[in-house]
């Protein structure tokens, strides 16, 4: 009897054994699919990104007087990809960005050849925050892509995404004004411009890719005017992507030459 008992208690012995061995292969989790199959911005749900203002390095601070021309600085730019759904060869992601308390529902659709982000996202120019009073009646990408990639990754030498929009102003909750609409029309020029070791709080990410962009554009008010206003020279804005991370670092146009708002990735959560 004994003998009978210790042999069933081996065998359950043995099989629970076996079971606990075989459990992390049959638990074993499935490699998410990307977006698009894309590395640039690994788009994935639950994937998100914060970001936060750092100096920009070599540059000396902006003169306060000249510092109230521009935008302040977001502290906080939070982005959340909240849905991925494919439809007639076209996926598109629903992004949800935070700025310093700011909600936006923001979008990124994606093909085959193509690859357009919302120009209300951070993404879109490395400007946080959206249009402030400015609704948007149509947005067009007239020409190229917003980001030009080849097997999911970026690939140049160069590429463009002009875009063309009609807008209108809103007013303020309550007030009955008389506001602006009319066209905006923008040449965004991209152009793949080597690689830096960039060190964030998130990690160091060595041989990122710069991508710089390079803007020009005009508004025309409505009813037509002869003479639209055309926007500042020399608007260039700076990304540092790390493959497989997404954008890392980036300066935009918003103050004085050589300075603008740089922002860098603090922390991330990435799906594996």
């Amino acid at each position: 009897m004994r003998k009978t008992l210790f042999v069933c208690s081996a065998l359950v012995t043995m099989a629970a054994a076996h079971a606990a061995h075989a459990q992390p292969a049959a638990a074993a989790k499935a490699k998410v699919s990307k977006a698009c199959g894309e590395n640039a911005i690994p788009l994935v749900v639950g994937n998100e990104w914060v970001y936060q203002p750092v100096g920009v390095p070599g540059a000396p601070p902006p003169d306060p007087n000249d510092a109230k021309k521009f935008p302040p600085r977001a502290k906080k730019i939070t982005i959340d990809v909240v849905g991925v759904e494919t439809a007639n060869n076209v996926t598109t992601v629903q992004l949800e960005e935070d700025v310093d308390g700011r909600k936006l529902k923001t979008s990124i659709t994606c093909t085959a050849d193509k690859f357009t982000i919302d120009p209300q996202s951070f993404f879109f120019a490395g400007e946080p925050g959206g249009a402030y009073h400015v609704e948007f009646a149509s947005f067009e990408h007239k020409d190229g892509t917003t980001l030009k990639l080849v097997g999911g990754k970026l690939a140049g030498p160069d590429w463009r995404d002009d875009v063309v929009a009609q807008w209108k102003q809103t007013p303020s909750q309550g007030a009955d004004a008389k506001l602006w609409q009319g066209k905006l029309e923008i040449e965004r020029y991209f152009k793949l411009a080597g690689n830096d070791n960039i060190l964030t709080s998130a990690g160091t990410f060595n041989n990122a890719t710069k991508v710089t962009l390079e803007i020009t554009g005009r508004v025309t008010l409505d009813p037509p005017d002869p003479n639209p206003s055309e926007f500042p020279a020399n608007l260039m804005n700076k990304f540092w992507f790390a493959d497989g991370v997404g954008i890392v670092q980036v300066q935009n146009s918003y103050g004085p030459p050589d300075y603008g708002h740089m922002y860098q990735l603090t922390s991330m959560k990435l799906q594996k």
